[in-house]
């Protein structure tokens, strides 16, 4: 009696990876609640069920980091428009670290998503650094263009500065080698990718 076996599935052309799973899936759990069969993916399929069981936690996740530095930086500068100038950074950031991982080839996984709820305390540095500037400027009496212009020329040193160095302290786990070495180069490539883009465009 032949009790395992192991299926192999070839992506046919005009399908994505996504509808061959959802098909695999739905004829897999007919044949096992049927016949009793119980079903273990591998390889590339199952890496692929299990990024799709962890997006819908992960969203939640990001959604309350969000929130919580919302209300704390609400809670600084006694404002709700501040909040939301600073964290206008991070779509940019979850940008950068997507096209950061597709480049170095990584996918996206658990630790490279928690690479990306770092970013959003990485990234809101650079906003509270100038919006800090231009609300004591505009305190002073200037206008608010004069006031921001002269806030982001005075802070793009520190801005730099940090960024700079966020970048080269995520180096070591970039370029990580031996074991548990994935996941540390899923974080580092996440930090490299999204400071570097976020502080180009912000």
């Amino acid at each position: 009696i032949q009790r395992s076996t192991e299926i192999g599935i070839r992506r046919a052309l005009g399908h994505t990876r996504r509808t061959i799973a959802q098909q695999f899936l739905l004829e897999a759990m007919a044949v096992g609640f049927l016949g009793g069969i119980l079903g273990v993916l591998l390889g590339a399929l199952a890496i692929f069920v299990a990024s799709i069981n962890i997006a819908g936690g992960f969203l939640v996740t990001l959604t309350f980091a969000i929130i919580i530095v919302f209300l704390t930086l609400a809670a600084q500068f006694e404002s709700f428009l501040n909040p939301f100038i600073i964290l206008l950074a991070v779509p940019l950031a979850i940008t950068g670290a997507l096209g950061a991982l597709f480049i170095a080839g990584v996918s996206v996984n658990v630790y490279s998503q928690i690479g990306m709820i770092l970013l959003v305390g990485l990234v809101a540095k650079n906003g509270i650094l100038i919006v800090e500037f231009s609300n004591q400027l505009r305190n002073e009496g200037h206008d608010i263009l004069t006031a921001v212009r002269e806030a982001s020329i005075s802070r793009l040193r520190p801005i730099v500065m940090t960024s700079i160095t966020s970048v080269f302290a995520a180096l070591p786990l970039a370029f990580a080698h031996g074991a548990g070495a994935e996941s540390r180069v899923a974080i580092g490539v996440v930090i490299i990718g999204g400071v570097l883009f976020s502080t180009a465009l912000t």
